[in-house]
């Protein structure tokens, strides 16, 4: 018999009670760094690295997991030596404002965007002094719209680039109705959910407050700028590798003309917004397809 020492309760040893050595013995290997030295030190805590994510304009992405009780996966963003300090920092605070501007309690910002775990200076035998950003990872995403390109050399199915569009048009009408921007809303910035047809935009490192009256539609932080964005990577996944300032033949024509006005028409696409042009999008899928169905999407298909 021994008694606990946080409540003073007696527990006796049995077949179903794990022994405190056997414990022991088993936390000491969850706090063990890994054979490879794959791992960063955040804090009090060690992140093994389980592999590579991809490689952004700035820093480098791992998927990583908490060693420890739980073993809670994140996404490891880690800035490359010689690159602009505090960008990780910026990312971070961005994420963070849009969070705590959410009047659910996070709920819809969490649909929409990644969730920061931490943000600082690594430590440990990988990464060891660069700057760090620990995003929560997200589970069943698979991967971005430019893995969706290498995959579908010749394009994807209109019907499904209709359901991406308007998932990114849904997380732009979050994030510009608490006056920010992405401004960089490419292919590469768009996981993809396969199996729930879910769309997030990461890489918020040169997200801005949004500008009301700019002199500039494309080259300043507007919602223009992140609508026109979202029509370029929409014809990017149509296209293919073929033209992606073209616009396939057999992309329906309502979805089609929609989609030219809003990649080259600035002027017109100023009057919209993400929820204005969502109505038009709907609109014209119904146009093209009839009422919505689910489609399964296979990204390797």
């Amino acid at each position: 018999m021994v008694t606990c020492p946080n409540c003073g309760a007696m527990v006796s040893r049995a077949e179903e009670v794990v022994q405190a050595a056997r414990f022991k013995e088993a936390y000491a290997r969850s706090q063990a760094t890994p054979a490879s030295g794959l791992a960063v030190r955040y804090q009090s805590h060690l992140y093994q690295i389980l592999g590579s994510l991809g490689r952004g304009a700035h820093s480098d992405v791992y998927l990583g997991q908490r060693l420890g009780p739980g073993g809670e996966r994140v996404t490891i963003k880690l800035a490359r030596p010689g690159h602009e300090p505090g960008r990780l920092a910026q990312e971070a605070s961005v994420l963070r404002s849009l969070m705590e501007a959410d009047p659910t309690g996070g709920v819809l910002a969490s649909q929409h965007l990644p969730q920061v775990e931490g943000v600082g200076s690594s430590e440990g035998p990988f990464g060891l002094g660069q700057e760090l950003l620990l995003l929560r990872h997200p589970t069943g995403f698979w991967g971005t719209l430019s893995d969706v390109l290498h995959l579908n050399p010749r394009g994807i199915d209109p019907k499904h680039a209709v359901w991406m569009w308007r998932r990114m048009l849904g997380a732009l009408g979050f994030v510009h109705d608490r006056n920010w921007v992405h401004t960089d809303l490419a292919p590469e910035h768009l996981l993809v959910h396969p199996q729930d047809h879910g769309i997030r935009i990461i890489g918020w490192g040169h997200a801005q407050v949004r500008v009301e009256a700019p002199k500039d539609l494309l080259s300043q932080p507007t919602v223009t700028r992140d609508l026109v964005q979202s029509a370029w990577s929409t014809r990017a996944v149509l296209s293919g590798m073929a033209d992606a300032s073209s616009i396939p033949s057999h992309v329906p024509d309502p979805l089609a003309d929609l989609l030219h006005r809003c990649c080259e028409d600035l002027a017109w696409c100023a009057t919209q917004t993400a929820q204005s042009l969502d109505h038009l999008l709907k609109e014209a899928s119904r146009q093209a397809y009839g009422p919505p169905t689910f489609i399964p999407f296979i990204p390797e298909a």
